[in-house]
């Protein structure tokens, strides 16, 4: 058994090093190729000069006779090809492209660039001998065969691209080969159905660029035709990645309950659970999202599991409002009231609901257990408005503010001092001070 693995272990450090071989020549080749010497630079330059002056005559000359001290070098097989397209001169093209492709072989370049003016000129028999050879013989490199397969979708050739996709994800085993970027193709195409099947093909065998995919996913157009199919499809598939994405189709289709229910039977991550709840406060649904976050407060993740209480308590504190405010989103979860220049007024709060005094404990709680600096400001902000007591709330923030070793709470605690000064009508001189000092506080916190 040993002796098998021995063997299995050396053949497999051998194809290794062949193909890491292959990729070093094939370097070298194209920089050598690539390099030229200042006269050639020179020539090349004139040429465009010429070119672009209508001298075209002139121009191919020195094109021609630069391709021919060098028949290797891209830059001015390129720069020939793209003179020789705008001039039509189609059996020059496909004259040096042979020339070229020959040149460097074996890089695999050539050939397709060879493809590529076979194309150009119709000659697609020839092309897809071409492509069907390259296919073949770097069937191990699925970053070449895309490189291939983008120059066949350039010259929408598209019937026998699809065919050869077919091909290397069934025979080559690339399951989900060109599956993103036939995805963007699709999409370009406003071919929606088939885009989005080729999107779940994507994640489905890459779970993990959900976030990055997520976005692609969310641009389809929200007309009610293409609604029902892109619900047909994901409820098809029968899995929790559809009925994820299902779930934030139709959050952005403004049917929350049917997202909080997509949600709530589907997600595993309690980070992308928790993401979810604070879009439904983005969204003023409080009652989804508190039903969330309830069920976060459990959570094994500490950060999570402290804001979702966090969040809780806000929402609670709201229901003892007289008057409902918009909740704060995700992270920026402390209010400016800097231009609030109402004078300080009596209480908004019910401070004898049950409401109230549960938003009290769950925040206390917070503050004690769990040291949060949110919790601790929060409290105070609530003294402030029950108390109704200027100078006490003054101290309170000064103390949060020389303590806090949350920036954020620091500044924000400034801020509010500010703010009371300004709203109590004592914006003198003092005040001033005491800017100047919040600032060089501020800036020794972020040095």
């Amino acid at each position: 058994m040993n002796r098998i693995i021995n063997n299995y272990s050396v053949c497999f450090l051998i194809i290794v090093s062949n193909v890491f071989s292959q990729i070093n020549v094939l370097d070298h080749i194209m920089k050598a190729n690539n390099s030229m010497n200042t006269e050639e630079r020179r020539n090349l330059s004139r040429a465009k000069s010429h070119e672009h002056a209508g001298l075209y005559k002139e121009a191919d000359l020195i094109y021609r006779q630069l391709f021919n001290e060098n028949p290797k070098n891209q830059h001015v097989f390129s720069s020939y090809k793209s003179f020789l397209k705008k001039q039509n001169n189609w059996e020059t093209l496909i004259e040096i492209s042979i020339t070229y492709s020959k040149a460097i072989s074996p890089n695999p370049y050539g050939k397709l660039a060879l493809a590529d003016s076979y194309l150009l000129v119709e000659r697609e028999e020839m092309a897809f001998n071409i492509f069907d050879q390259l296919f073949s013989d770097y069937s191990h490199d699925s970053e070449k065969l895309k490189r291939f397969m983008s120059k066949l979708i350039y010259h929408n050739k598209i019937d026998f691209a699809l065919k050869k996709i077919l091909h290397i994800r069934n025979v080559f085993k690339y399951p989900a080969f060109y599956s993103r970027d036939l995805g963007g193709y699709y999409y370009s195409k406003m071919e929606y159905s088939k885009s989005l099947n080729e999107y779940i093909l994507y994640l489905s065998h890459n779970p993990d660029k959900l976030n990055q995919t997520r976005d692609k996913l969310m641009r389809f157009p929200q007309e009610d035709e293409i609604k029902n199919e892109i619900r047909k499809i994901l409820k098809g598939y029968r899995t929790k990645l559809c009925n994820m994405i299902l779930a934030e189709y139709e959050f952005k289709w403004e049917n929350y309950e049917t997202a909080y229910n997509l949600m709530i039977n589907n997600y595993t991550d309690d980070q992308e659970t928790y993401n979810f709840a604070i879009d439904m406060l983005a969204a003023s649904q409080l009652i989804y999202a508190e039903k969330i976050f309830s069920k976060l407060i459990v959570s094994d993740n500490k950060k999570i599991k402290e804001s979702s209480i966090y969040q809780l308590a806000n929402i609670i504190e709201l229901r003892a409002k007289d008057n409902a405010q918009k909740l704060p989103i995700s992270d920026n979860i402390i209010k400016a009231t800097f231009f609030d220049l109402e004078p300080f007024h009596e209480s908004k709060l019910n401070i004898e609901s049950n409401t109230f005094l549960h938003a009290i404990v769950m925040y206390d709680s917070l503050a004690n257990h769990y040291n949060s600096s949110e919790a601790k400001y929060k409290l105070l902000e609530l003294r402030c408005e029950v108390n109704n007591n200027f100078r006490e709330s003054i101290n309170d923030f000064d103390d949060v503010e020389r303590k806090s070793k949350d920036r954020h709470i620091s500044f924000m605690s400034a801020i509010k001092i500010i703010d009371l000064y300004i709203i109590n009508g004592e914006a003198d001189f003092n005040l001033i001070d005491k800017i100047e000092k919040y600032k060089k506080n501020i800036k020794k916190m972020m040095s």
